[in-house]
């Protein structure tokens, strides 16, 4: 099958060219909440797992499980390993009930580099959870209603990963026929290259999705019927099972291939394409400041300091594991204070600081070395906020001369809005064929966050387009027209100021898009909504511009010091776990 090459299709009606920005609102949100018996589960990276795979991996979970078939109701994980839900009512949340409590959870939680326990729900019926390390449950919960806490009973486990390896859950479906039930579940784990296991660390790790898919048998027992791997050198920002045309949907920085069916051979790729890839896996990552550049580079852990070299000369650098590996050299693509700069390792991780002779910006570290990857620094994001701050003035038009023209322009867009990666792509990969039927180039555009918008839907997600977030649908089988999304609704302004956030944790939005919220890592909940009508249209004194809607913002201030560990989002309230602490915003 031949691969298509689609396009996001914008749906102008839903977008705001004359939108006028946020006014801030000090209108009180109704908080309720409630202390947990324990705290959550919350499981640390180890040593081993601090490549940038393993962090975008596993170092950011929302502990906050949704039931998208009961939206009064989510589900906590906590310390002594009980599986809570907690039921929402009008007045506030219980303290949660437990439904189930996962086998040997004190064995598991002693295992050096475990998961996070994640949850899915595929049906009104079924749930499947990953223990974090190495085991799989499908278990029969009954009906998950509000008035039903009877404790889930376990229909299947298994290691469905050779060896014991530790993996997270990312989604799942269930399907039903006259002849037998199916799940699909899309599985998640990141081991080391086989460049590193013979010690080159050119490549440490790479990205591993495992799509296994359990069927009915006879007797009504689950049974593993099918195993598809896939590959990649990123952790993706999306993936999800469309099994109504037995595909994967998958957004990532880098491409995924198939590498082993159980069923259907997979056709492997030449050996010159396969090193192609492997070359194109960045060795090390770097940012900048006005004054430094610094450089992380990940070795071997028993690589010692004594193990380093360095030659550094104003625009000329050196600098590797002695009769090992090189890690930088070549000329500097400006001159250096050797004087200021320096370098140290800790546990493997090696960080090379350059400092600045002139206050320029970089576009390489060492002429004609394509091996890094910059990122962007905390610093370069406050130049936003002097460009676009009148999107959350608390004035109607602090700058009115702005409005002379259209208020957005992506030539006028700072350095730090565009998405640096230019490889990022979305693909619809068939799972018989092993091809990428659908491709689209997103390049252009950030990664915001994913929503659940129906639950007979795949989960969407919303990209940055300008300084704009646009929510974005899967549609099944490629849609009618050829395209794998649908424009599904816009949150105005949205990307720059989630941008503006440098504490940024979470953000989310709920099925019927009428909000966006940006959580901190801890205390503060930024609340953004879509505009609402008023009921006196009244008009700018210095523009003359009618003003016939107001898009609000609201700031919530929570009362604890704790970091923010879930979130999520429903049409009425926001559902916030801080430590023990579970808090319901009244939202509408």
């Amino acid at each position: 099958m031949a691969e298509q090459l689609v396009d996001l299709q914008l749906d102008r009606s839903l977008i705001d060219s004359c939108f006028n920005g946020y006014k801030l609102s000090l209108d009180p949100l109704p908080i309720y909440k409630s202390t947990l018996l324990e705290e959550p589960d919350v499981a640390k990276l180890s040593e081993d797992q601090h490549s940038y795979q393993h962090i975008r991996a596993f170092g950011l979970t929302n502990h906050i499980i949704p039931d998208p078939w009961n939206t009064d109701s989510v589900y906590i994980v906590d310390k002594t390993w009980n599986v809570l839900k907690i039921m929402v009512t009008l007045t506030s949340p219980d303290q949660g009930k437990s439904v189930f409590e996962i086998p040997q959870g004190g064995d598991v939680q002693q295992i050096a580099g475990r998961h996070n326990v994640s949850l899915h729900f595929p049906a009104q019926d079924q749930a499947v959870l990953a223990d974090g390390g190495g085991k799989l449950y499908i278990m029969e919960t009954g009906p998950r209603t509000m008035d039903n806490c009877k404790a889930w009973t376990v229909s299947h486990v298994c290691e469905p990963l050779e060896d014991k390896q530790k993996f997270i859950l990312l989604h799942s479906t269930f399907r039903s026929d006259e002849e037998n039930r199916k799940i699909d579940c899309l599985l998640l784990h990141v081991e080391p290259t086989a460049e590193m296991r013979k010690g080159d660390n050119s490549a440490p790790f790479e990205t591993l999705l495992e799509w296994v898919t359990f069927i009915t048998d006879a007797c009504g027992e689950w049974m593993l019927s099918r195993t598809r791997s896939l590959v990649s050198s990123r952790c993706p920002e999306y993936a999800a099972v469309d099994t109504s045309s037995n595909a994967l949907l998958i957004c990532n920085q880098k491409p995924f291939r198939m590498i082993y069916d159980s069923v259907i051979p997979v056709n492997q790729p030449e050996a010159e394409e396969e090193t192609a890839t492997d070359d194109s896996s960045p060795q090390y990552t770097w940012s900048q400041t006005d004054d430094e550049v610094t450089v992380l580079f990940t070795v071997p852990i028993e690589v010692s300091k004594a193990d380093i070299y360095l030659s550094l000369h104003p625009q000329q650098i050196e600098f590797g594991v002695k009769n090992t590996r090189v890690l930088l050299q070549g000329a500097l693509q400006e001159c250096v204070d050797l004087d200021s700069s320096t370098w140290t390792i800790d546990n493997g991780r090696i960080t090379l600081s350059l400092s600045k002779a002139e206050e320029k910006t970089w576009q390489v570290v060492v002429l004609g070395d394509s091996h890094g990857e910059m990122v962007v620094s905390p610093e370069q994001v406050e130049a936003i906020h002097s460009q676009l701050a009148h999107l959350t003035s608390e004035e109607w038009n602090p700058d009115p001369s702005l409005r002379e023209n259209r208020p957005y322009n992506s030539q006028e867009l700072e350095e730090c809005d565009q998405y640096t990666d230019d490889t990022a792509i979305l693909q619809r990969i068939d799972g018989d064929t092993h091809t990428v039927t659908h491709q689209a180039n997103i390049s252009s555009h950030q990664w915001l966050f994913t929503a659940q918008l129906q639950t007979d839907m795949l989960p969407a997600f919303c990209l940055r387009h300008d300084v704009d977030g646009i929510l974005w649908q899967p549609l099944s089988k490629g849609g009618n027209s050829g395209n794998i999304v649908k424009h599904q609704a816009t949150f105005n302004a949205f990307g720059y100021v989630q941008a503006s956030k440098q504490q940024k944790r979470f953000c989310t939005a709920p099925p019927n898009a009428s909000y966006a919220a940006i959580l901190d890592c801890v205390r503060h909940v930024y609340i953004y909504r879509q505009p609402e009508a008023i009921s006196s249209p009244i008009r700018n004194r210095k523009t003359g511009q009618q003003v016939k809607a107001v898009a609000k913002q609201q700031l919530v201030a929570l009362e604890t010091t704790k970091d923010i560990l879930g979130v999520h989002a429903t049409n009425d309230r926001l559902y916030v776990l801080a430590g023990k602490t579970f808090h319901v915003i009244k939202v509408n």
